[in-house]
């Protein structure tokens, strides 16, 4: 089907129900267009991307791990700044 990620869960509300395949980062990428195939293909990963977020008056790295829940159509993503 068309999955495109929307957000079910996340302490910033504004972004629930955001498709996550529209994200792009901070060099313009789009990170979850991989995150969603990966997950989709093998169950987990991980993934860096460049994250620009509120207050920030430069980019920093971000490593998120994802796993798809089995038997679910749902991927949980969690993850850190270096």
């Amino acid at each position: 089907g068309d999955e495109i990620g929307r957000t079910l869960a996340h302490p910033i509300t504004n972004i629930l129900g955001f498709p996550m395949k529209r994200f792009k980062d901070a060099d313009g990428e789009q990170p979850f267009i991989e995150v969603l195939e990966v997950a989709n293909k093998e169950g987990k990963g991980w993934k860096k991307y460049n994250y620009m977020g509120r207050g920030q008056d430069q980019p920093r790295m971000k490593n998120t791990y994802f796993v798809k829940v089995p038997g679910k159509n749902v991927i949980v993503c969690a993850g850190y700044y270096e």
